[in-house]
């Protein structure tokens, strides 16, 4: 710690300050400033004494969110990262919960942290609990592979932190099968489980502990399931700590130990999710009654799933993060639930990134089995974007999909791309594609 780390703070505190009063929630300007005068200053912040990081490729933002109101509805006051889950984002949120004498005005302390950012962070900030929602394939840039990701999580772990993870995934699996203070929580075979399906297309992974091949008997979702390893017999436990007794997506509930919860976001991912968080709670002692108020009033962050009624057409937003293949192909596994006759629009986009140039990457979508949307009642797949509408229509064709139900609307203008799917007879149309172009989207087709 020094004086410029001290400086730091105080600047921070004061752009904080200065912020607020003149109306402007800015609050990842403050840790930007703070950070850049001292890339030191968070080790130089007072924190909670108990802390809690949510890491993984998928449910971050989601879970942090219901550890965050959960343990709030058990009376203790939380600090939370509500901006960006690397060190800027994370010293805006110190800041936002630490006085200018520099003591911290919370309890806990809630952090999702970016799996690359956990080296950085974890030395000057030791979380108690680590909690791990899975390990996916991920943006290719930053993240490699899911070997690169289990890696990255594995080398910050330390004795004394307790592991809560994910029976269902083999890689999280194999983190937690190497330490002592892990509880497990997972999905049993259900009626959203499905068999898995060998084809070209399918999200393949390898043994995480021999590279051995992976066999699940039934997946909950893309590559999460029950599993086991043909080669060296490594496979998810028979029994895990903290498990759902079942779950209505329709209804909104999801019972565990044996008391029904409100659960109003309703896709079999966000079971997992409330289930991590209720699970925390437990090894908190946090009582079922607060647990229910939380997941009562929980609103999770814009733009996971939306339904909107437009113009006579309900409009069904399904998202998955850039080059990430398991959210999109949980994307259609959602879609492929619906028996009613719907549009799908898929638009895959122009890959924006802010440390480099733009790219045109269309190979995860071959990494993903658009062959399950073939009996899903779809009339018509439209693909969408300027520059890589053609290569879409190529994947459904690859996949299958009959050419008389592909149509291209090879543009990025909202407006013309809105009028194109207004047209279309279907009432239910489902958008997949990333939540920016999902937004002008609907924009342009609200002002119609």
């Amino acid at each position: 710690m020094s004086a410029r780390d001290a400086f730091a703070f105080l600047v921070g505190k004061a752009a904080l300050v200065g912020l607020r009063a003149i109306g402007r929630p800015g609050y990842h300007i403050p840790g930007a400033l703070a950070f850049r005068i001292s890339p030191s200053v968070l080790s130089y912040i007072r924190k909670p004494a108990r802390v809690v990081f949510v890491t993984g490729t998928n449910g971050k933002s989601t879970t942090t969110a219901l550890v965050q109101q959960v343990v709030a509805a058990s009376g203790q006051t939380v600090a939370y990262n509500t901006e960006s889950n690397n060190q800027p984002g994370i010293v805006a949120s110190l800041l936002r919960y630490t006085s200018f004498f520099n003591r911290p005005k919370a309890d806990v302390l809630v952090l999702e942290v970016a799996e690359e950012a956990l080296s950085k962070i974890v030395p000057v900030i030791h979380p108690q609990h680590l909690l791990l929602t899975n390990v996916q394939k991920d943006v290719p840039q930053v993240n490699q592979s899911p070997n690169y990701i289990r890696d990255r999580i594995a080398e910050v772990i330390t004795a004394d932190m307790t592991l809560l993870v994910n029976n269902d995934d083999p890689d999280v699996s194999s983190i937690g099968a190497k330490w002592q203070r892990v509880r497990s929580y997972g999905l049993p075979r259900n009626s959203y489980s499905a068999e898995p399906r060998v084809s070209r297309f399918s999200i393949s992974r390898p043994c995480p502990v021999c590279s051995g091949t992976l066999v699940f008997d039934y997946e909950n979702m893309p590559s999460i399931g029950r599993f086991h390893c043909t080669k060296c017999g490594f496979a998810s436990k028979a029994e895990t700590d903290y498990t759902v007794d079942g779950f209505d997506l329709d209804a909104g509930t999801v019972t565990i130990g044996g008391r029904s919860f409100p659960m109003h976001y309703r896709a079999i991912h966000f079971v997992y999710d409330y289930l991590l968080a209720y699970s925390y709670a437990k090894e908190l002692g946090i009582d079922d009654d607060a647990i229910a108020r939380a997941f009562d009033s929980f609103v999770n962050i814009q733009g996971r799933l939306e339904d909107t009624e437009i113009a006579g057409k309900t409009v069904h937003y399904a998202r998955f993060k850039q080059e990430t293949p398991d959210t999109l192909a949980l994307a259609i596994e959602n879609i492929r639930r619906d028996p009613k006759p719907k549009t799908v629009a898929v638009g895959l986009n122009i890959v924006e990134n802010a440390w480099g140039p733009k790219t045109a990457n269309t190979a995860y979508g071959f990494d993903v089995d658009f062959s399950r949307l073939a009996d899903a009642n779809v009339e018509k797949f439209v693909c969408i974007g300027d520059v890589v509408a053609h290569d879409t229509a190529n994947i459904l064709r690859y996949a299958g999909v009959p050419r008389d139900k592909i149509s291209v609307v090879a543009t990025d203008d909202p407006v013309v791309t809105a009028k194109a799917l207004l047209a279309e007879p279907a009432k239910d149309l489902y958008l997949l594609t990333l939540l920016h172009h999902y937004q002008e989207v609907r924009k342009a087709m609200t002002d119609e």
